[in-house]
């Protein structure tokens, strides 16, 4: 079986592939002079590999310079071959950079004694969302605290989201992301199709349309036993009364084949459940806003 394309080297090949990866990876020899520098470094640093292959690490990298400098990256490196933590890089225009670092020996032969590999991603959008997020804890905390007349009755509730979840870990992802995100809408979830159809049909317990009123938002898993999410669509749009119900898709899968179908049905919009708290903030916060009526 053929591993690689005619008359390309595996180094060519690796070094294509390098590039290709949207971490930013450089690596150094022993006397911290730079020996590779994919396109990834060079969006990030705003220096072509041209300009830096041959440099000290000290003349293109300041920020990492000084990372190898701390004892405790010192101390990691000597113990475990390895360091992963946080730097904060300052943009030449100004502005700050957080990147999420790792740097690791390469111990190959007498050739690479003292290289190192060095791997970046940029977490600038992340870390700006999680210190608004606490922000917002600081100052709910203090609203809190502040004296004010006392007062029995419930606080206002928005309209009803409907959610349609059968995974337990990915429930509890969701309603906490609910709660850091003060979202004024009640959330309300039932477990398969089967529940969204009774649910908005009245039946049972949710007969009484006082507590249980029709959704604004229908948050819909694709994949839940009983009914799943395409089968509870293809029931939801025939009927005039839900025929608007404005539906977003959950799914785990970026590359599922149902996306054309639900598209067809008029899904509101299609979502690949994050994994970080943070993430399904954001989410939360955007499918609030955006995608109701």
């Amino acid at each position: 079986m053929q591993t690689q394309a005619p008359n390309q080297t595996t180094s060519e090949l690796l070094v294509h592939i390098l590039d290709a990866v949207t971490d930013a990876i450089a690596v150094t020899d022993g006397e911290e002079h730079l020996l590779y520098w994919n396109r990834a470094m060079e969006e990030l640093y705003g220096l072509s590999a041209q300009e830096v292959l041959g440099r000290s690490l000290g003349q293109c990298c300041p920020d990492l310079y000084r990372v190898l400098r701390e004892p405790a990256v010192h101390q990691q490196l000597t113990e475990n071959g390895r360091w992963t933590g946080e730097v904060v890089r300052t943009r030449p225009a100004g502005g700050e950079v957080y990147l999420q670092c790792s740097v690791g020996r390469l111990e190959e032969g007498d050739a690479y004694a003292g290289a190192l590999l060095w791997m970046q991603r940029d977490i600038t959008e992340q870390k700006r969302l999680e210190l608004d997020l606490l922000r917002s804890h600081q100052l709910g905390a203090e609203i809190a605290n502040l004296p004010g007349p006392e007062s029995t009755a419930p606080p206002p509730k928005g309209d009803v989201v409907l959610w349609a979840e059968d995974d337990d870990n990915d429930a509890v992802l969701l309603s906490r992301a609910w709660r850091i995100a003060r979202v004024q809408d009640q959330l309300i979830r039932v477990h398969d199709g089967l529940e969204v159809i009774r649910y908005l049909q009245g039946e049972g317990m949710y007969h009484d349309r006082q507590r249980y009123p029709i959704p604004a938002l229908l948050l819909l898993d694709l994949r839940m036993p009983c009914k799943s999410g395409l089968e509870t669509l293809r029931w939801i749009r025939p009927h005039p009364q839900f025929h608007d119900l404005p539906v977003v898709i959950l799914t785990s899968f970026s590359g599922s084949g149902d996306v054309r179908e639900a598209a067809e049905l008029g899904v509101k919009g299609y979502l690949v459940k994050p994994v970080r708290i943070a993430e399904w903030v954001l989410k939360v916060q955007t499918l609030t806003s955006q995608c109701k009526v």
